[in-house]
């Protein structure tokens, strides 16, 4: 109510509408900056790129140059080397020549030295030396022979356990007792080889039941419900294919049973009391026909036991203590015919032998079993815990074909441990009859190393007597001997003369050619600017030879080029980016470069264009926007935040000039009123004042007004913002100075000024304490608001109170229309008949009004006039009852 009395809530609405308008003014002109701003930030990157692409063709061009110069460079060096390495060739074969000559003279003295001494060698004696040699060679390699047979045949013998000397009696002796060993060897050959044969069967047969038995487990693990063997399933697989059903409708009877656990020590009587019975299989009714004629035309190969799995009219009820009771039985739809079976098979299970003597068809737990009177049997052919079929999965199969498995295995790897040795053994007796074989066909005369030592002594004793150093042979050969090897040394020396004359003569030759290959080459033909160039560029090692610088020159070449390449590479990628950026460039343009292309060619156009932006067009929209920027938009907003938080200050003063009006007027007895108002800061208010702290600190940063401008921005928004959605209570808390201020109203005391009571909303207190509250503020600010300024009172103090008092009691309603009174205000109550006794005491006079029908009367009288009529009316009916 106070907010509707104090302030019209458009104006600053409106004002900010109007901020938010002049602001647009101020984003067009940045908007015109940006666009200047983009078209020279677009321009800028060509700039760079034009720079480098002249560096970049000058330097393709400067690698071009060096490209074309460098076998040229290369040229004048090969030419400066060959010819000095030509120019020491040739000295170098003077040099050889002579040296050359003078080993021809000094040999043709040593060959006649040589030839001198050969013959007086020949003359005493020597011409027999050469033949006794060669005789004395052939007799060590025939010696070198029989030292390896002699070794051979003694560790033979050795192994036979024979004497291993080199005799003629021993080897004589020898060679009697091989037969006999021969005999004896081949007799024990003979019988391992039997006993290995006989092993071999049974491994191979280990082997298959081995092979049998795994696969038998293979197909258990694959069916882990049922405890049948796999050759009993699969003919089930096939019957069932046959008849088009599941193998499940098909069960056999030992599938359907398990004994119960705690009878688990009668499994294996229990078993055997079953037998063969536990492998029949159970056909539906429907399909035991068709089973029938396929089982009997074929031949099955194994004993089968089919049974109508048709329900029994009657089961017959098992014994009391046989072994039918103390299995678990299968959900099946065959189960009924399996009980029938299995209660006619059953057997009473007697603790002892005893007891089995007087009970027939018994059984006990160890398998034995009574028929008639007399009759006694034990099927032992298979131990009682093997074989075992009944149960609901295949653990017992998979637990015995495990077992199995071990034993054979373990039955195998004892037979081959078994026969390993024997077939060591027999290995070792066919080397053995080989090695006599060997023997056998051995000549002593191939082994009979000490004559062959013997005969090889006495040719070299020959020898040395032939070469005694102190004879005449002796002295004439050693002189033959040290000229000849004189002789080989001067020819040795001759040839390497001559090696190294040649080498030197194909050395020149090739300088020769490489000379004048390096002057066609146009070696030696640069001037100084470009022998300066290349020198920077290129360069050799220390020590170079001439045959390198082919390789040099094609490394150096293939650097060079591709460094050029990579120079066309970058100046091929700074062209697309020059044409890149030129169409970027053109975007932003607004027609200065409507004309220009977008070829390299065309790249001054846009440097023109951006000489002229930077020197004239930019700076003048810079200083336009910062002017605008600072002197206008800037100053309305600053202007409207601060009228509205003046509005927030003379709302302030209203309200204490209505607290004074109040404190003339008692609300209680010693009591009166008062407004207390308290700022509001809602969150749309902290954003407000968030966004003017980042503006103040934008204004102080140096970047061309661009952060001033996006602060102000902010600013701007959130008032434009309020302004469009004026009816929320963020918009409202945000330009509207009433809501920044929230009220409480105080019960204080007159005498001594202390506040009794503090209300903020309608929590707490009676309704009518409320409704007095309410009335007094709402009075007094009638009152303040009717008001004209420099008086106390209203001038036009007339107020209508529609359905007045209608729900109050007399004393509000007295207190009401007192504080009415002392406000200064005129009111005029409307008001029911009903309540026309309480306002007569506060009113001098009523205007009636009456419905009759569709007519309607209205008077004017005074509380005394209606008094009178009242009297009357009263008379008149005392008169008529009388």
């Amino acid at each position: 109510l106070f907010r509707e009395l104090v302030l019209d809530d458009s104006s600053a609405f409106i004002r900010a509408a109007e901020v938010a308008g002049e602001f647009a003014d101020l984003r067009a002109i940045h908007e015109e900056l940006e666009i200047a701003r983009r078209q020279q930030q677009s321009l800028l990157p060509l700039r760079a790129l034009w720079d480098e692409r002249l560096r970049l063709v000058e330097a393709g061009q400067q690698q071009q140059e060096l490209i074309r110069l460098a076998p040229l460079w290369y040229a004048g060096h090969a030419l400066r080397l060959w010819t000095a390495q030509e120019q020491a060739l040739q000295c170098q074969q003077v040099e050889q020549q002579q040296a050359l000559q003078q080993l021809d003279a000094a040999l043709r003295l040593q060959e006649d030295e040589v030839q001198t001494l050969r013959d007086r060698y020949q003359q005493v004696g020597g011409s027999a030396i050469e033949p006794l040699r060669e005789q004395i060679s052939a007799r060590e390699q025939e010696h070198r022979h029989c030292e390896r047979r002699a070794g051979d045949y003694q560790q033979r013998v050795r192994a036979l356990g024979l004497a291993d000397a080199l005799d003629a009696q021993v080897f004589a002796a020898n060679l009697q007792r091989l037969p006999q060993l021969r005999a004896a060897q081949q007799l024990r050959r003979e019988q391992l080889d039997e006993q290995l044969l006989v092993g071999k069967v049974q491994e191979r047969q280990l082997g298959e039941r081995l092979t049998g038995v795994e696969e038998s487990l293979r197909q258990v693990l694959a069916r882990p419900g049922s405890n049948i063997p796999p050759q009993y399933q699969q003919f089930r697989a096939a019957l069932a294919g046959q008849l088009g059903c599941s193998e499940d409708s098909l069960p056999f009877v030992a599938e359907l049973v398990e004994v119960q656990g705690e009878h688990a020590p009668w499994r294996g009587a229990i078993e055997r009391a079953i037998g063969g019975q536990r492998l029949r299989l159970l056909v539906p009714p429907a399909r035991l026909r068709a089973a029938l004629d396929w089982v009997n035309g074929r031949d099955n190969q194994l004993h089968v036991r089919l049974l109508d799995a048709a329900e029994p009219q009657k089961i017959s009820a098992p014994l009391a203590d046989g072994f039918v009771v103390r299995l678990n039985w299968r959900e099946h739809a065959a189960a009924p015919a399996a009980r029938q079976l299995l209660a006619e098979l059953d057997r009473h299970c007697v603790d002892s032998v005893q007891a089995l003597q007087h009970t027939a068809h018994g059984m006990t737990v160890q398998g034995l079993m009574s028929g008639r009177s007399g009759f006694y049997e034990k099927q032992d052919r298979s131990p009682l815990g093997q074989g075992w079929m009944t149960g609901f999965d295949n653990r017992d199969q998979l637990a015995a074909l495990e077992r199995e498995l071990a034993e054979l295995r373990g039955e195998l790897d004892q037979l081959q441990q078994t026969l390993r040795p024997l077939q060591r053994e027999l290995a070792a007796l066919d080397a053995g009859l080989a090695l006599l074989q060997q023997l056998e066909a051995t000549d002593f005369a191939d082994i009979d190393l000490p004559g062959s030592q013997a005969r090889l002594a006495s040719l070299q004793r020959r020898l040395a007597e032939l070469l005694d150093p102190d004879s005449d042979i002796g002295r004439a050969r050693q002189h033959w001997e040290q000229a000849d090897a004189v002789l080989r040394k001067a020819h040795r020396e001759r040839a390497d003369a001559e090696a190294r004359l040649a080498s030197l003569q194909r050395d020149a030759e090739r300088a020769a050619r490489g000379r004048q290959q390096a002057a066609a080459d146009g070696g030696g033909t640069l001037d100084a600017r470009q022998q300066a160039l290349l020198d920077a560029r290129l360069t050799l090692p220390a020590e170079v030879e001439p045959l390198e610088l082919p390789r040099l020159e094609k490394q150096a070449l293939e650097q060079l080029h591709g460094e050029a390449q990579s120079l066309a590479s970058r100046l091929a990628e700074r062209e697309r980016k020059l044409t890149v950026q030129m169409g970027t460039a053109l975007r932003e343009d607004r027609g200065a470069l409507s004309e220009a292309g977008t070829q390299v060619q065309d790249v001054p156009l846009y440097l023109q264009r951006l000489d002229l932006l930077t020197r004239e067009a930019l700076p003048e929209k810079q200083k336009r926007f910062q002017d605008y920027l600072t002197h206008s938009s800037d100053q309305s907003v600053t202007q409207l935040l601060r009228g509205i938080e003046a509005e927030v200050g003379r709302i302030e003063e209203k309200i204490e000039d209505i607290n004074h009006t109040m404190r003339a007027v008692d609300f209680q007895p010693g009591c009166y009123l008062q407004l207390e108002p308290r700022p509001v800061v809602h969150e749309s208010l902290r954003t407000l004042q968030q966004a003017q702290r980042e503006l103040r600190v934008a204004e102080l940063q140096d970047d061309a007004g661009e952060s001033h401008f996006r602060a102000l921005s902010r600013v701007v928004e959130l008032l434009r913002d309020a302004s469009e959605r004026r009816s929320t209570l963020g918009a409202r808390a945000l330009l509207d100075p009433r809501h920044r201020l929230q009220f409480s109203v105080s019960v204080i005391e007159r005498s001594t000024g202390q506040v009794l009571e503090t209300r903020t909303g309608s929590q707490g207190g009676s309704g009518g304490e409320k409704e007095i509250i309410a009335s007094y503020i709402l009075t007094a600010s009638l009152s303040y608001a009717l008001c004209p300024d420099g008086r106390r009172r209203p001038l036009f103090g007339t107020i209508v109170l529609d359905e007045a008092f209608s729900k109050s009691s007399q004393a509000v309603a007295g207190r009401i229309i007192s504080a009415l009174r002392e406000f200064g205000l005129h009111p005029l109550f409307v008001t029911p008949n009903k309540e026309m006794r309480l306002l007569r005491a506060h009113t001098r006079s009523a205007i009636l009004i009456h419905r009759r029908g569709s007519e309607a009367s209205m008077t004017s009288l005074s509380w005394e006039a209606l008094d009178e009529l009242h009297q009357q009316h009263r008379a008149r009916r005392d008169e008529v009852t009388g």
